[in-house]
């Protein structure tokens, strides 16, 4: 379940090739090969108290991508 070079490029480059997106990717993995919980994080950044809407926004898209790809 760890080895993501097994996926092909297509569902590789679907979650994206950011970290968070190969944590995505193993999570599937993982639960996939019968992990009973799993759990992802992003990050702790999202705890804003200035520049809400620059620093959110650039949050989003970090996780979009691998998301939308489970």
């Amino acid at each position: 379940a760890f080895d993501l070079s097994k996926e092909p490029t297509a569902v590789r480059e679907r979650y994206g090739m950011t970290r968070f997106g190969q944590c995505c990717l193993l999570a599937r993995r993982l639960i996939e090969a019968g992990v009973r919980f799993v759990q992802v994080s992003h990050s702790y950044k999202w705890d804003q108290h200035s520049e809400l809407e620059k620093l959110h926004t650039k949050n989003a898209a970090e996780v979009d991508l691998p998301i939308a790809g489970c």
